[in-house]
């Protein structure tokens, strides 16, 4: 493998098996600074998916082999971010802008089962005493969404470290979840199964339905009573008809994350769409765009301001 590098240019070594996290958002990896990027017998260029890579033996995660590449804001890059394995800096540390976690908190899989019974696979943290509980929904589920997307899984690995019950599922149709797709409506009964479960597992404490992309939608269409607030990440407005948010007109408490430069749903375009919703708030990230690298700290300190805020 060989990458042509400057005086100034940074690489990093990252094992392969982060791929099968990034998903759908793998065209983040696309701030490449250099004209080519070689990996073995595969050539990756600017702008241009880790979904390009042809298939040889460097995607083996089993093997543990790397890949190589140049950046210039190793702070900013979703893939630094993400990493659940070894990362390496070389010529300056690698920056990663996660909120540091000391306890790990182990996840249990479960199955939960919808209304119409449909079977979701899903994972849960509780921590000791928890003060809250959180679903969270992913994106969308024909764009590779899954509840190991980049902001849902670092939201559930925090959460528990901030005494807040944390409940991930994959939506009807996805990994090994029952059912086919439903367009955003039959999700609405995926995410009351997923209250059902926190209501077993963490009666009696605020509960909050935070989704990113198609699951923010999705959760602002269910107002289901065990519902204190509603965290809406890169909503992005146009998944159901605007009357279907149902969320919209409820007097409990919305938060509304909108990334300056979202692609699909601008802060202008939000603030017009949501000017007359009940108890609503946007907050803009700053520099970010619809797929938030290197912003999930910031989402994590709003949640819980959110949470902390809701009386109870």
């Amino acid at each position: 493998m060989y990458v042509a590098l400057t005086e100034n240019d940074e690489v990093l070594a990252a094992y392969l098996d982060f791929i099968t996290i990034l998903r759908v958002e793998q065209h983040l990896v696309a701030n490449l600074h250099r004209s080519d990027v070689r990996s073995d017998r595969d050539n990756l260029r600017p702008r241009q998916t880790f979904a390009h890579l042809g298939g040889g033996g460097d995607q083996d995660p089993a093997r543990g082999a790397p890949v190589a590449f140049s950046t210039g804001q190793t702070h900013k890059d979703a893939v630094i971010e993400h990493l659940d394995r070894e990362l390496v800096g070389i010529g300056h540390p690698a920056k990663v802008p996660s909120i540091p976690v000391t306890t790990h908190f182990e996840p249990t899989s479960i199955r939960i089962r919808t209304t119409d019974d449909v079977t979701l696979e899903a994972e849960i943290v509780v921590p000791a005493k928890p003060t809250a509980a959180v679903f969270l929904a992913h994106p969308h589920p024909q764009h590779g969404g899954t509840m190991t997307s980049l902001v849902i899984s670092e939201l559930f690995r925090v959460l528990p470290t901030l005494g807040v019950a944390a409940l991930r599922a994959n939506f009807r149709g996805v990994g090994a979840s029952e059912g086919a797709h439903g367009h955003g409506v039959a999700e609405q009964l995926d995410v009351l199964a997923g209250l059902d479960t926190l209501e077993r597992a963490v009666p009696g404490v605020t509960t909050v339905l935070a989704g990113w992309s198609f699951g923010a939608d999705v959760s602002l269409a269910v107002t289901d009573s065990r519902v204190h607030g509603w965290f809406a990440i890169a909503p992005p407005l146009r998944i159901l008809p605007l009357e279907e948010f149902r969320a919209s007109d409820d007097s409990r408490p919305k938060v509304l994350t909108i990334p300056q430069h979202d692609e699909y749903n601008p802060p202008d375009r939000a603030r017009r769409l949501t000017a007359g919703w009940t108890n609503t708030s946007i907050e803009v990230i700053a520099g970010a765009d619809h797929f938030l690298a290197g912003n999930t700290d910031r989402l994590i300190t709003l949640l819980n301001e959110f949470l902390q805020a809701i009386p109870r």
